[in-house]
């Protein structure tokens, strides 16, 4: 049997050079049926970018973008009771994300940005957008070269978008 009908696709494609650059996208998309006639369904379509540029050894630049579509509705089977539940889903997530890295043989210093954002098309209030920024450093202790330090610092703040609440975390950590 082939599966002509729903539209299942995977696509993943990279192109590079190790230590200089490479660009890697990716694309999934499907669709499951609920009932026999195809009414209820779901498709999901997930498409990610992701690229590296290292002028130098020491140096490198990173950033990707990625978004997920689902729509239609899924089916729960309840067992206990012998009966279904069905919900309708219209929703999508895109996200983004850059930084850099500076390191040598001892140790290296890295810094990225995330951004997310969630639309739901079925109800106004769960509308929600994060922004995360996160700093990471490792070194070895000088002179004792099997000492090896690392810590970071990862800062994010979320927010339900028309009602303005705001969800702000910090988290420090050390090894």
């Amino acid at each position: 049997f082939r599966n002509l009908t729903l539209n299942n696709r995977n696509l993943r494609a990279w192109i590079g050079k190790p230590g200089r650059f490479s660009l890697f996208a990716t694309n999934d998309q499907y669709r499951r049926i609920y009932d026999w006639n195809g009414g209820d369904y779901t498709r999901r379509r997930n498409t990610n970018v992701q690229g590296m540029y290292q002028p130098s050894r020491y140096f490198k630049f990173f950033g990707g973008y990625g978004r997920t579509d689902k729509h239609g509705t899924t089916s729960f089977f309840l067992p206990a009771v012998s009966d279904s539940i069905t919900r309708r889903g219209d929703w999508s997530q895109t996200r983004f994300n850059f930084g850099g890295q500076a390191g040598d043989k001892h140790g290296q210093v890295k810094v990225e940005y995330r951004k997310f954002d969630f639309t739901d098309n079925t109800a106004m209030a769960a509308d929600r957008s994060a922004d995360q920024f996160d700093l990471t450093a490792t070194s070895t202790v000088p002179g004792l070269s099997q000492v090896f330090l690392a810590g970071g610092l990862s800062y994010r703040k979320d927010k339900i978008d028309p009602t303005a609440t705001e969800l702000s975390t910090t988290q420090y950590w050390g090894a």
